[in-house]
């Protein structure tokens, strides 16, 4: 809520009377009728008929994001050193009858680096050279995010892929594809290495065999891309003007993308104004981040966190709303019901969340079958 208030309302608002934005008004008049009789006229101006700030906005948001993510990932540097010194002490004894077999490991890498290195050169243009640095990145940011994903529960994507991102930027500057799917390559391996570490831990405890979940895991990997690419090329027909819109925000993607152009186009094909926004933005992300990680227990739930904040940046003001509303409710539920909140809450809210996405997910397939939004 603090996010959307100090973005859409203040700084949006700054924006567009410095005349950094282009917006366009209409005036707008309501008339109530009763049996076709007119009663009154009620005019309505300045409705806003086209632009919007939050083009201008991502930037800012996007600086705050990556600062934090970044400021996060050195905070985290002991757990970098320990995930490469290794543990000390001796293990438990282990049962290896169901343990994945060494040739399946080495062959699954083998191919897949093969894979990679063809698919990313044929679709993206990216060199075999630039592949194989993303393959060999991945096994060292999959060992860290495995080590800090183990001892926070938290895997850090975003700061794995803003770091990759930088790497590629140096590596291969001015090249958007490279930047992106190289980066993607990296980051979303070590972010799938510390989903998968928590998968097979709750395998442990359940019993289950690593060989099975092994197994089961590469068929929701196939199943998986084959029904993912499907909706993907759904949305993308029906959708795609409007994808990164305040309709569809899609502040992940934003992120990506800004930092990848902005190793292409440079720093002065910025918006008027971005500029000196990013660099404010990416001082209080540190500030927020170092606040968040350093002060007293006690004093740090107060802390505002500077990706809730960098995030209302990038979705509507309509969508933070939304969330605090969220919070607010479930703050309440947890202490009027407390034991039912916690056997219920996150289940209710993943299955808003999940109905709402399907729900959507149905509606772009439907729209896309009947010719609507087709290119």
């Amino acid at each position: 809520l603090v996010g959307a208030i100090a973005s859409w309302f203040l700084i949006g608002g700054y924006v567009v009377d410095q005349g950094w934005v282009a917006i366009s008004v209409k005036e707008v008049t309501n008339v109530l009728k009763i049996g076709g009789t007119e009663i009154w006229t009620i005019p309505v101006k300045n409705v806003l008929a086209g632009g919007s700030p939050g083009p201008w906005l991502l930037w800012p948001g996007v600086a705050l994001l990556v600062t934090s993510s970044l400021a996060a990932l050195a905070w985290a540097a002991p757990q970098f050193v320990r995930a490469f010194r290794g543990s000390k002490g001796a293990s438990a004894p282990v049962d290896r009858t169901h343990d994945v077999p060494t040739s399946w490991l080495l062959g699954g890498v083998a191919f897949m680096t093969v894979l990679t290195l063809i698919a990313g050169h044929v679709f993206f243009g990216m060199h075999p050279l630039v592949g194989l640095t993303a393959v060999a990145l991945t096994g060292i940011l999959a060992v860290v995010a495995l080590r800090v994903s183990g001892e926070t529960n938290v895997t850090p994507v975003g700061p794995m892929g803003k770091v990759t991102q930088l790497a590629f930027g140096v590596i291969d500057p001015g090249n958007v594809s490279t930047n992106l799917m190289a980066a993607n390559v990296t980051g979303g391996s070590a972010s799938q290495a510390g989903d998968m570490m928590h998968d097979l831990k709750t395998g442990l405890l359940l019993g289950a065999s690593p060989r099975a979940q092994a197994i089961s895991q590469m068929v929701g990997v196939i199943s998986g891309s084959l029904v993912g690419a499907f909706v993907y090329l759904i949305l993308i027909k029906t959708i795609g003007p409007k994808l990164l819109s305040a309709e569809w925000p899609a502040p992940a993607v934003a992120q990506w993308k800004a930092v990848a152009e902005l190793f292409r186009d440079g720093f002065d094909k910025m918006p008027k104004g971005a500029l000196d926004a990013m660099l404010w933005a990416g001082i209080i992300g540190v500030v927020l981040t170092v606040l968040e990680k350093g002060l007293p227990k006690k004093f740090r739930k107060w802390a505002p966190s500077p990706s809730a904040i960098g995030i209302a940046f990038l979705i509507s003001a309509a969508t933070s709303f939304s969330f605090f509303l969220g919070g607010v409710v479930g703050y309440f539920l947890s202490k009027r019901v407390p034991a039912w909140y916690v056997r219920f809450g996150i289940v209710v809210a993943a299955g808003v969340i999940a109905g709402e996405s399907l729900t959507g997910m149905v509606l772009t397939i439907v729209e896309a079958l009947s010719g609507g939004g087709g290119h």
